[in-house]
């Protein structure tokens, strides 16, 4: 897990705390109080296999046993003692921050080692006595024959919960309106990585910097398990606590989640710059990587902002073009809010993310069909802005492009939302619906509606204007790259003739060009 700064207390980041005076969870003793039901499970479950482990004839090849992979500190004895087996050690744990039944391990160096804090299935094991020669004691340790690891979030699997949650909280806690509510449940319901394909939901909202964004951003954030989160524990709680086990042996337990293939990652970014990064460390990401951000305009010449906002809108699957302090009512219902998050909410998530909707015959002519509709919304959308076709049809067509992409992702989400292996054509119309209706209160917005107006009045150069939402829309592109994405516009006659263009640009401040050759629209061109 990445390093970053501690903005959550103990008291927010651990759920069971609300109904205890402990912080932290080593601290825990009573587990019908201080443990959440996913962890009792675990406690009995391996309590149970603990008693069996015991017994002094314990051998059993076939048991399947999971625990964590927890560090333990050594004495040089003990480290003796056990290289005198010719083994690797480590300590296993029910929880890996908590000390309940804890156990020493034994791994043959010809085996690999688990990931520390990590999760991991004994399918063959046994017991043995390891003799420290030097404290003329022994302790009892496993030996693992073989293993293989879990996914971090095993544990929430096979526990009951109650069902159909999130969207309840986020209506009586938030704001009633079916629209937002499934807006603001889709990243945190996320969309499958299949086949390559972009995994997860971007939200981003059309906002400021605000202390009630932020917060909403960050009690967001909380909603999904720890095993998801892009954030990191407290610090006391990751930097945990040793045990003194026996004598020579301590355990060393903390809050360290481990994140294998989905992300859930919540920002409050300055610069959208800074959410463009986020955007790039979830296309390298395979696995499902969610986004829950603010979206703050940049700094520009009016026709620059405006193709910005419409160029940037598809960037996230969903854009809600309202300030979030707008989606609220008062500071009271993220208290509530916060208040409601309980392990329901996890295992809600945990479980719909078992489903793996992708497209097959039938719904990929959902997809195609809905896809069409959407260029035709975005087309109709535009034309009061954009009165010459020419250069709307290259905004629309740029819009389009990624859209797309964002309706399969959000009919995947929904298809989740609904428990099912399938997308059906129920899906695509409400990830369409979301994706115009968001879109059209774009288009309205007062600031968006004052550029418009300033748009219609000024006559822009039509070659000018394409390269401009080209560049402005696939910044970085090389020549080449952006002839071939206008060559259909009939615009330019060749190559040298957009170069000579482009160079014009360059001169005159418009557009600037790095040493690999590749442009980027300048904020401050004088036009």
């Amino acid at each position: 897990m990445g390093k970053s700064r501690d903005t959550y207390t103990a008291k927010e980041y651990f759920i069971w705390s609300n109904k205890s005076e402990i912080l932290y969870p080593w601290e825990r003793q009573y587990v019908d109080w201080d443990f959440l039901a996913h962890e009792k499970k675990r406690i009995d479950d391996i309590s149970k296999w603990y008693k069996t482990f015991q017994k002094v004839d314990y051998k059993d090849n076939n048991v399947d046993i999971s625990l964590y992979a927890v560090p333990v500190e050594l004495s040089s004895s003990w480290k003796a003692a056990i290289v005198e087996n010719n083994m690797n050690y480590m300590g296993l744990a029910t929880l890996p921050n908590s000390p309940q039944h804890l156990l020493m391990c034994l791994i043959p160096y010809d085996k690999k080692q688990p990931q520390e804090y990590g999760p991991i299935k004994i399918t063959s094991s046994k017991r043995i006595r390891i003799y420290n020669k030097h404290y003329k004691e022994y302790e009892y340790a496993l030996v693992i024959e073989d293993w293989e690891p879990l996914k971090s979030d095993f544990i929430y699997i096979d526990v009951p919960y109650e069902k159909q949650i999130i969207n309840n909280i986020l209506k009586e806690t938030l704001i009633d309106d079916k629209k937002i509510t499934s807006s603001l449940q889709a990243p945190i319901i996320s969309a499958p990585y299949l086949n390559g394909a972009l995994g997860g939901i971007s939200l981003s909202s059309f906002s400021l910097n605000s202390p009630l964004g932020k917060e909403l951003v960050k009690s967001i954030s909380l909603l999904v398990p720890p095993e998801y989160r892009a954030f990191r524990p407290p610090e006391k709680a990751y930097m945990g606590k040793k045990f003194q086990y026996s004598k020579g042996i301590k355990f060393h337990l903390a809050e360290r989640p481990i994140i294998d293939d989905k992300i859930f990652s919540g920002i409050v970014p300055s610069r959208y710059d800074f959410l463009d990064n986020e955007l790039f460390k979830r296309v390298n990401f395979q696995g499902e990587y969610s986004i829950f951000s603010t979206f703050s305009p940049g700094q520009g010449y009016v026709t620059q902002l405006m193709k910005e906002f419409l160029t940037k809108y598809p960037n996230t699957d969903i854009t809600l073009p309202l300030s979030l302090d707008n989606l609220l009512d008062s500071k009271i219902n993220i208290a509530k809010l916060k208040k409601e998050i309980n392990e329901d909410i996890w295992m809600q998530v945990v479980f719909t993310r078992q489903f793996q909707p992708g497209l097959d015959k039938k719904s990929s002519k959902h997809f195609n069909s809905l896809s069409d509709l959407l260029y035709q919304d975005y087309d109709t959308l535009l034309s009061e802005i954009y009165k010459n076709s020419t250069e709307r049809e290259h905004v629309v067509k740029s819009m389009h492009h990624k859209s797309k992409y964002n309706l399969k992702r959000l009919a995947q989400s929904l298809a989740r939302v609904d428990e099912n292996n399938s997308i059906s054509e129920n899906n695509f119309e409400k990830a369409r619906g979301i994706i115009v209706d968001n879109f059209t209160d774009l288009v309205n917005h007062k600031d968006v509606h004052k550029f418009a107006d300033k748009i219609k009045t000024r006559k822009e150069n039509e070659r000018y204007s394409v390269i401009q939402t080209e560049i402005i829309n696939s910044p970085s592109s090389t020549a080449m790259e952006i002839f071939n994405e206008i060559e259909y516009t009939g615009l330019f006659k060749d190559i040298y003739d957009l170069q000579s263009l482009l160079d014009w640009l360059i001169k005159n401040g418009h557009i600037t060009e790095n040493e690999e050759k590749r442009y980027q629209w300048s904020p401050y061109h004088v036009y």
